[in-house]
């Protein structure tokens, strides 16, 4: 074999077993990016529809998640959240 063959079955079999180290233990970027895109909250700006600064529970009526969790997030209990507030919803 030449050496360029050897590097790219060298280069072939590390990236296959990497690959295969990943996909047992879930850490693919892949994965990374379909959980991440399964938890995307909408921004706060796109919530607060009346430029307050502070989100309403009318404000998030239709994310039925953060509808849920609104009154734990409202630390303050003031019956808004502010962003600080709302950043901690996971």
């Amino acid at each position: 074999m030449n050496k360029l063959s050897v590097a790219a079955l060298a280069l072939a079999v590390v990236c296959g077993t990497a690959m295969a180290a990943e996909s047992t233990t879930g850490n693919t970027s892949s994965s990374t990016a379909s959980s991440s895109t399964t938890h995307k909250h909408p921004t706060f700006e796109s919530l607060d529809k009346n430029k307050d600064g502070l989100l309403e529970s009318k404000e998030v009526s239709s994310h039925s998640s953060l509808k849920k969790a609104f009154a734990s997030l409202d630390t303050n209990k003031d019956g808004k959240l502010s962003k600080e507030e709302y950043s901690k919803w996971q």
